[in-house]
């Protein structure tokens, strides 16, 4: 009997053993004693985190489940009437309390018919009750120290979710172990556990940026840092990050890596058009110098011809040669203006100005000029009401129609819109050109640049067009890429009229 009890002792334990809470260790208890003993009730009752009342998580006898006991109450005639036992049948009741504090835990309760077991006096039970409140409280500390972790574990992830930046770990094998929401947008809302990070990023996502290589780096435990990438995502606009890759190691010391990704699109932006400010405010300098030199040259020539042509005796061939040099002093002359303009900027002429209306009406002078076949998509909607200069919108504009139905080619087409958010207004022209390269893009707006052939661009239209935008008091961007096209937007403040940031000077 002896050596029967302790092989049930040794039963008892082993089940208790991989019990996380005390509702699962009482579960476990009931389970492994029923087969030994053969008792027709088995209840385990616990106290409630308040200690007022008993809980029966395990029941094992006719019946529903008895409804809690209040704390003090002698609980067996509440069992035995619970589970349809006479007077005579017998029930025990073995109390869990624990030897320091001296706290009850609950009791454990057996009968119905004689247990074996409990015929001497020396009940096995009474053992058994010891060895489920030892577990009992193990149980208790192990399911309060697994809901600390869990709670860790759930606030480690709302911090990362809440981060402003997009993060990602990633095991030795650079496969994805987790991700916050603003990596998984910038992955294009997919990015499952086990998934390499290079098939999430794949080349080309980062711009001229090896990420495997990279990471392998990172792994082998040199950190790396880019402060300007290129981020293209497989859907939305393409934006500027900062990148960081550190090696990464838990309490198991198994490799890892970090990436996180900041959105620098905003500073970056505000950082170039401060550059591009400073650059062409140089070149205008420059240039409205070189130009005023230049028209008082022309004053000469185009004097000169002028008395030539009224006094001269010429013969008709002179004159012909004339009336060139008259023209192409007219054609010199505008260009120096164009320049002038440029360099010097004036204050626009403030005019309520619907942006959709004029798309419409300048989409129609520039039709003619463009190829045959260019088709035009134009904002239905008239758009928002800016404070503007109409001429120098209608200039901008149609530079910009130009360049993009020239690019289109003749079966190109080019979409305008029209827009606005709060303090600003926005049109944006788009083609389905071959697009720019980055660094032909990066000089896009600066006085004199041209892709186009010797003598069929004087450089000035979007250079004269960045110089408009920005006595209105606006941006303009560009957002391109070999293979897919230009896409230029102008923003206008609302609800204020420009107001010239420089001013003319006398010439």
């Amino acid at each position: 009997m002896a050596e029967h009890a302790a092989s049930a002792m040794g039963r008892v334990v082993r089940a208790l053993r991989s019990a996380r809470s005390p509702a699962e260790a009482s579960e476990a208890f009931v389970a492994s004693l029923e087969p030994l003993c053969g008792q027709r009730v088995y209840a385990v009752f616990l106290a409630r985190p308040a200690g007022e009342t008993l809980e029966a998580v395990v029941w094992w006898g006719a019946g529903r489940r008895p409804d809690p006991l209040p704390m003090g109450l002698d609980p067996l005639p509440f069992l035995r009437r619970a589970a349809g036992l006479g007077p005579d049948e017998p029930l025990r009741m073995f109390p869990l309390y624990l030897d320091a504090p001296g706290r009850l835990l609950g009791f454990f309760a057996c009968g119905g018919t004689p247990c074996p077991h409990c015929a001497g006096s020396e009940p096995l039970c009474d053992s058994l009750a010891d060895v489920l409140t030892l577990h009992l409280q193990r149980a208790e500390e192990l399911a309060a120290a697994l809901e600390r972790e869990a709670r860790a574990v759930d606030l480690q992830r709302a911090l990362v979710e809440s981060l402003p930046l997009a993060v990602a770990l990633c095991d030795d094998q650079r496969r994805l172990l987790t991700a916050n929401r603003m990596f998984r947008e910038a992955c294009g809302g997919s990015a499952e556990a086990g998934t390499p990070v290079t098939r999430l990023l794949p080349d080309g996502a980062l711009e001229d940026v090896d990420l495997g290589a990279l990471l392998d780096e990172a792994l082998r435990g040199h950190p790396t840092f880019r402060p300007r990438v290129r981020l293209v995502p497989s859907r939305g606009s393409p934006r500027v990050v900062s990148l960081w890759l550190t090696p990464l190691r838990d309490g198991c010391l198994t490799p890892g890596a970090l990436l996180a990704l900041y959105d620098v699109t905003r500073e970056a932006r505000t950082e170039d058009a401060l550059s591009r400010a400073q650059r062409m405010e140089s070149l205008g300098r420059l240039a409205s110098g070189l130009a005023h030199e230049f028209k008082n040259l022309l004053m000469t020539i185009q004097g000169n011809a002028e008395l030539l042509n009224v006094h001269g005796d010429l013969k008709a061939s002179g004159r012909e040669r004339i009336d060139r040099i008259l023209s192409a002093c007219a054609q010199a002359s505008e260009l120096a203006y164009r320049v002038l303009a440029f360099g010097r900027g004036s204050r626009p002429r403030a005019e309520p100005l619907r942006l959709g209306v004029l798309a419409a009406r300048v989409a129609e002078l520039a039709r003619p000029a463009l190829p045959k076949g260019v088709e035009f998509r134009l904002p239905q909607d008239p758009g928002p009401v800016v404070e503007a200069d109409p001429s120098g919108m209608e200039q901008v504009l149609l530079n910009l129609l130009l360049n993009a139905g020239e690019a289109a080619g003749k079966a190109g087409t080019v979409v305008v819109r029209v827009g606005s958010e709060p303090g600003r207004a926005w049109f944006e022209v788009e083609d389905d050109g071959p697009g720019m390269p980055r660094h032909v893009a990066e000089q896009a707006f600066e006085p004199f640049f041209t892709t186009k052939e010797e003598g069929t661009g004087t450089g000035l239209g979007l250079a004269v067009a960045y110089g408009i935008v920005r006595d209105h008091g606006g941006e303009i961007e560009l957002d391109t890429a070999p293979g897919r096209g230009c896409r230029f937007r102008v923003w206008l403040p609302l609800g204020q009229p420009p107001g010239g940031v420089r001013t003319p000077r006398s010439p």
